[in-house]
């Protein structure tokens, strides 16, 4: 059996634990369900609901059975089906307003109606009503996926009206570099690849990239997306953005398309780069900001 935690910790975080298979060392998911809950609560100082189950689906539900400060178990699906019976149909995964809105035009409001009306779901909404009435039954396929690292990060501006000043698309450009440049520090992120996005009036879209060495700074990202820039045709834009691709947490050289610092320089710019990065966290991004950006945010406003 499938044994899933699902811990929720009061309000805003939450999360899957997968521990079949390592019940045998920890004395069961009850025993590691509950020592969540005691770290939580001695380490950070937050109470948290922790459900177990036997599919994610199950111990979702369970985690919400008993907030705040919870602790429940759906072990099997007749326990699940004889929890959620007579709950409205929302209580199943991926029933949002829009769905129940439909089955309820259907006579169909309680997860009862579901069992009693199977096929009709099925017919009405093929591979979705199987789905519903699948997970009202208590049969969830879904595994747990573990974290991973984005693979890219990006930010785009699409503007009112098509332009043609590439200067003002390059003060776009700075602004979006120095916002992409702080998510990917805080982040703890470098970037091999860097790539610019545009969409031309008449809704074509192009991209080009670069890649180099690795870099997580505003000036490597701002300078590489505007030497793509000034290659491309030149024809009215509607949107342009900047991604960051081939991440990774180990910094490496700076970016080999322009002139590189020596390695005093390139260590005081770290030096500033991380002072600059602890002012943002305790004030706030625009802390401190460069005059090309003060001049850039006030034809343009914050991006």
């Amino acid at each position: 059996m499938i044994t899933q935690i699902f811990a929720n910790t009061f309000p805003l975080d939450e999360g899957f634990l997968d521990v079949t298979g390592s019940e045998h060392l920890f004395n069961g998911a009850s025993t590691i369900g509950h020592e969540i809950k005691r770290r939580t609560k001695e380490n950070v100082g937050l109470t948290c609901s922790v459900g177990i189950g036997y599919s994610m689906m199950s111990a979702k539900l369970a985690s919400e059975e008993k907030k705040p400060d919870g602790f429940f178990e759906i072990l099997t699906p007749e326990d699940l089906r004889n929890l959620i019976i007579d709950r409205n149909v929302r209580v199943i995964y991926g029933v949002g307003a829009k769905t129940a809105d439909d089955l309820k035009r259907i006579g169909i409001t309680t997860v009862r109606d579901i069992y009693n009306h199977q096929q009709i779901i099925i017919n009405i909404f093929s591979s979705f009503g199987k789905q519903i009435v699948e997970l009202a039954e208590g049969i969830d396929r879904r595994k747990v996926t573990p974290y991973s690292e984005p693979k890219s990060i990006g930010n785009e501006h699409t503007f009112q009206h098509d332009t043609r000043d590439f200067d003002y698309l390059k003060d776009v450009l700075l602004l979006i570099a120095q916002k992409l440049s702080y998510d990917i520090r805080l982040a703890k992120l470098y970037c091999r690849t860097i790539t610019l996005k545009v969409t031309y009036g008449n809704m074509k879209q192009i991209t080009r990239s670069h890649s180099g060495d690795t870099t997580n700074r505003a000036m490597d990202i701002y300078k590489t997306v505007t030497a793509l820039l000034d290659k491309i045709e030149k024809q009215p834009i509607r949107l342009i953005g900047i991604s960051l691709s081939n991440l990774s947490t180990s910094p490496n050289q700076q970016m080999t398309l322009f002139d590189t610092f020596d390695t005093k320089d390139d260590n005081q710019r770290d030096k500033l780069d991380d002072t600059l990065m602890k002012l943002q966290l305790k004030y706030g991004r625009g802390i401190i900001k460069t005059a090309d950006e003060l001049r850039a945010e006030k034809r343009i406003g914050d991006i």
